[in-house]
């Protein structure tokens, strides 16, 4: 088994989830929470952020950028803000 393959257990029958899923997913929780402006996402966006922060398969530039993104996430899900402020150069995120 691939290190950073991971189970989820939100569901009775949980599955191995490569971690192309996990990217994917994440990318379209951070799509719709932005579309949506609904806090109900932020959580597990920032778990994915964190999981793939930790994934030793990814390179080392790559789980900077989760590991930023992660934070920008928590911060806004801290302030109670629906979506996260925009990044104002994409250099503060790697």
């Amino acid at each position: 088994m691939n290190p950073c393959d991971i189970e989820f257990h939100d569901h009775d029958d949980a599955a191995d989830v490569p971690i192309e899923a996990v990217v994917a997913g994440t990318l379209c929780l951070m799509s719709c929470s932005m579309q949506s402006g609904s806090t109900l996402y932020m959580k597990k966006i920032v778990d994915n952020l964190d999981v793939l922060a930790s994934c030793s398969s990814l390179s080392c530039e790559m789980r900077r950028v989760c590991r930023r993104l992660a934070s920008h996430w928590q911060s806004a899900m801290d302030s109670g803000a629906a979506t996260p402020p925009p990044v104002n150069s994409i250099s503060r995120l790697h």
